[in-house]
């Protein structure tokens, strides 16, 4: 596949991982970098994104080696905005989320690399519809669905 990134994408190529990008949020002490760490991001089509995250202790709840809704959700709709920068070459921040909305079908396992795969289902000239589905193992985990809302022209 040909693909190329866009001016406002915030990653870089990751030197371990061919085909990969380092992803990052520009602050270190902002959620996406210093919630959630080092999140790698590879184009799988013209409309869809792969993201690989690796979940360490400090991501799991109270069993302690589950990861949290709360994260595997953050990293669901940070995986969504990521996509729309590198895809849509839509500069960050400046797209707001209008929906979530969340199925889980399972738990993901501390210490195990989880994947979330988001599409684009369609963009309108306010509007970018996506769907996901986060993988680890070759298990579901969670399903979803969101909506954000471009950044208003001024």
């Amino acid at each position: 596949m040909n693909f190329s990134v866009g001016k406002n994408f915030n990653g870089v190529p990751d030197p371990e991982n061919p085909g990969w990008f380092l992803w990052d949020a520009g602050d270190p002490d902002l959620f996406a970098n210093a919630g959630l760490g080092p999140i790698r991001v590879r184009p799988e089509s013209e409309r869809s994104c792969r993201f690989r995250f690796h979940p360490e202790r400090r991501h799991g709840n109270l069993f302690g080696n589950i990861v949290h809704g709360g994260v595997t959700t953050g990293l669901a709709d940070s995986a969504m905005f990521i996509t729309i920068n590198l895809l849509l070459d839509i500069p960050l921040p400046g797209p707001v989320t209008l929906d979530l909305s969340c199925q889980f079908m399972g738990a993901a396992r501390v210490g195990e690399p989880m994947d979330f795969v988001v599409e684009i289902l369609k963009e309108t000239g306010r509007f970018v519809f996506l769907r996901g589905l986060a993988e680890q193992a070759d298990e579901t985990i969670l399903s979803y669905t969101g909506t954000t809302r471009k950044a208003a022209h001024k």
